[in-house]
């Protein structure tokens, strides 16, 4: 698109201003502190404050009186809801009194009092509650810049953009419910990806058949992801960005291309999910415009009596923790297998997905023959994240292509699929291992699936079953202690074990000093799914996952 200079240059000046103004600003709670001192302490203030709330305090003192704090009103104290809910500023009671329809889904509700300030002291400006909006939303630190006031000033004032135009209404009473995530902002010509915890906090089990989503225009993709069991606890309330990422952490529920506005399960199936279900969105907007992007998103869950659809939506993912990629600048191939000898039933499934760090160029998938040679291909990296042409390259990390099929793909598990993918260790100067952070690889292969019939009884001709992984550990899942088991060229030799736990922090080290085998603590390791890297003193061996209960 050709464009005026003029009007580059204008955009390009007043980036730079809005730079200059974030470089300049205290950090955000410093002025949530100030904007509640003045504009609050008149009636929240003094030894005496109304609502026990005094907001002309010591700023710690303060902090500590709003965020986690239960609001003293018995109608919100009766939600679960918090004066400050950090990450969530529909739980926020401090933030729905001063709201003003700023969020016209976060007025006070019956028996919340009126808003505030009282009559006939004038609302906070539109800036000023979004001030506070964007520091709940962004976690509600007590240090740090998470809020750029030069941003929130120019949306407000003539320079932004709307995201999505109009809410979706949620649905209806007992059908279902709505998450809003939002609203944060896109600088002018700026391309954004953010993750985005939440905890739904059910109070039983849900059964899910069909998601509606409004996402703005600008959406390269949202993905909707649920934490494995005990995972969500590693990663922090609000928007965060793509170097927190929780891959390795949570399954794919759903992801979700531009323009896509409804998710239907196939028909008899649904998503069944635990009462402490933990999910996060993940939300990739490029803003092409010369206006600061205000992003949101409604994602409707539609719910039916748990046990309604005969079959369940299930999740398999299957790495392989055994890649090693040589610093060549030359493509490498790896191989790995989607197989589970002890399944009794037919895997039918629905959605196929891939995923690689930066050094992936490609990743097929194929179903295996009986005699565990190549068969049909029902992946091709090369398409675009809906699958509906070939882009001519594969895109790594989250925009990894989805192919979900209208009729469910029929795959014995003793048989299985193979995987193929191709990297390029470009960057070097080390071989690079499977690991869960940004500078190592990942070589997994993922479906959503539900159980068909009994499997029948193989034929004379076999497939080889897929090899040992290189490393062991035993008990998996893991108690007290555990036992990490070298293969056997490796067991005379000084070996290293790394074990990271689901932020990709090390969170213990262990020596074998020369012996076959080196014992693993449990310690003080909350449960979760964790990631056991070896090296000797020259080479990488490989990659094992371990269970802690």
């Amino acid at each position: 698109m050709k464009k005026n200079l003029p009007v580059l240059l204008a955009c390009f000046i007043s980036m730079c201003a809005l730079q200059n103004a974030a470089a300049q600003t205290p950090d955000t709670y410093t002025s949530v502190y100030n904007l509640l001192v003045a504009k609050c302490s008149g009636c929240h203030g003094g030894s005496s404050p109304d609502g026990n709330l005094n907001l002309s305090a010591a700023p710690a003192t303060v902090y500590n009186s709003l965020v986690n704090a239960n609001p003293v009103n018995p109608a919100a104290l009766a939600k679960g809801h918090k004066r400050i809910a950090p990450g969530y500023p529909r739980r926020s009671f401090l933030l729905r009194k001063i709201n003003h329809n700023l969020d016209p889904g976060n007025n006070p509700t019956t028996g919340e009092g009126n808003a505030m300030p009282p009559y006939p002291n004038p609302a906070l400006a539109d800036e000023e509650i979004e001030l506070l909006r964007q520091w709940v939303l962004h976690g509600a630190p007590q240090t740090g810049y998470v809020a750029d006031t030069a941003l929130i000033h120019a949306f407000y004032n003539g320079e932004g953009l709307l995201g999505v135009p109009e809410p979706l209404a949620p649905p209806p009473a007992g059908e279902g419910f709505q998450i809003y995530i939002g609203r944060y902002f896109v600088p002018p010509l700026t391309e954004t990806e953010n993750f985005i915890k939440y905890d739904p906090q059910f109070t039983a089990p849900v059964e899910i058949d069909h998601i509606g989503v409004s996402t703005v225009p600008q959406n390269h993709h949202f993905v909707i992801y649920k934490y494995y069991p005990g995972q969500a606890q590693f990663f922090p309330e609000g928007v965060r960005d793509t170097s927190f990422s929780s891959h390795g952490s949570a399954d794919i529920a759903v992801g979700i291309a531009p323009q896509v506005t409804e998710i239907n399960l196939p028909q008899g199936t649904a998503y069944r999910w635990e009462q402490n279900t933990v999910l996060d969105f993940n939300y990739h907007v490029v803003n092409t415009s010369e206006f600061v992007l205000g992003v949101d998103a409604y994602v409707n869950f539609y719910t039916q009596p748990v046990g309604t659809a005969p079959s369940v939506m299930y999740s398999r993912f299957f790495p392989n923790f055994n890649i090693s990629i040589p610093w060549n600048n030359t493509d490498h191939v790896e191989e790995a297998l989607c197989v589970d000898s002890l399944e009794t039933n037919y895997w039918r499934i629905w959605i196929l997905y891939t995923h690689t760090h930066r050094y992936g160029k490609d990743y097929d998938l194929f179903l295996r023959n009986d005699d565990g040679s190549q068969g049909e291909q029902i992946y091709e990296g090369f398409y675009n994240f809906d699958y509906t042409f070939n882009q001519g390259y594969y895109s790594w990390g989250v925009e990894a292509p989805q192919r979900v099929f209208d009729t469910l793909l029929q795959v014995d598990p003793r048989k299985g699929i193979i995987q193929r993918a191709v990297y390029n260790n470009y960057a070097g100067p080390d071989p690079i291992g499977f690991g869960l952070t940004s500078v190592d690889e990942m070589m997994v292969a993922g479906f959503q699936f539900v159980y068909g019939d009994p499997l029948p009884a193989l034929g004379t001709q076999q497939p080889d079953a897929p090899l040992a992984a290189t490393l062991q550990i035993y008990p998996n899942p893991m108690h007290r202690q555990a036992t990490l088991l070298l293969p056997a060229q490796y067991q005379n030799q000084p070996v290293t074990a790394l074990l990271y736990n689901p932020a990709g922090q090390i969170v213990q080290r262990i020596e074998s000093k020369g012996q076959p085998q080196a014992l693993i603590e449990k310690d003080n390791l909350p449960p979760g799914v964790y990631v056991c890297q070896a090296f000797t003193p020259t080479k990488f061996i490989g990659t094992v996952k371990l269970v802690v209960e």
